[in-house]
This record gives structure tokens, C-alpha cells and sequence, in this order.
């Protein structure tokens, strides 16, 4: 937008206005959104497709299909939530992965046997 100073267009309410919405205020630099029913809806979907197309890093069986969604207890942020998912061969063996939310980003780890 050339014909606005750059100063004043994307400075305070005039920046929302022109978007046509409010500044959501944050509670400190730094701090962390709370673990919604999305995020938790948005992991269980891309952990289920993931499980669904890899394999036991110890005996090569696919990936069960179901999966345990587990959100951290702790009250510190970032948060944490670990998937929890079994190999389908007669061992069972487990694999977990890690997701952490990282400048307001889910950061997705990969499944790691146990």
C-alpha cells in the first residue's frame, strides 16, 4: 500500500481495522496458547495417517491403527502431547512420538519404538 506511510498503516488499530477484526492481547511475551480440542483433533489425524503408512523400526509390521492421544498434565508451557501407538506384529512393540508446540507451531517428532 503506497499511498499510506508505513508507519501509520501498520501501527495500533488501524492495522486490525483494515483487516476487519481485534488484536487477540497476549499475556505476556512469550507466553503460550492453551491446548485446544483443534490441535488435539488436527495431531489425532495426521498420527493416524502416519501410523497407517509406516512400520516397526524393530520387526517391519505396519503401524496399529489405534492410536493414544495423551495431553501433558504439567501446568508449565510449552505443553507436550505424546501418541502412543503398537506395532501389529505378535510382539506388539511400542512407538511413541512427541508433540511440541514451538512458536505457536505444532512441532510434529517422528514415532520412535520403545
Amino acid at each position: 500500500m503506497g499511498w499510506l506511510p508505513a508507519g501509520w498503516y501498520w501501527s495500533g488499530w488501524v492495522y486490525w481495522a483494515a483487516l476487519g477484526c481485534e488484536p487477540v492481547p497476549r499475556t505476556g511475551s512469550g507466553s503460550v496458547p492453551d491446548l485446544t480440542a483443534i490441535d488435539l483433533w488436527m495431531i489425532e489425524l495426521t498420527y493416524g495417517f502416519v501410523a497407517a503408512e509406516s512400520r516397526c523400526t524393530r520387526c517391519g509390521t505396519p503401524l496399529g491403527r489405534g492410536l493414544r492421544v495423551t495431553p501433558s498434565v504439567t501446568t508449565h508451557s510449552p505443553w507436550i502431547v505424546s501418541i502412543l501407538t503398537r506395532c501389529r506384529g505378535w510382539r506388539r512393540h511400542r512407538h511413541v512420538a512427541t508433540v511440541v508446540e514451538a512458536s505457536n507451531d505444532l512441532a510434529l517428532g517422528p514415532f520412535l519404538a520403545d
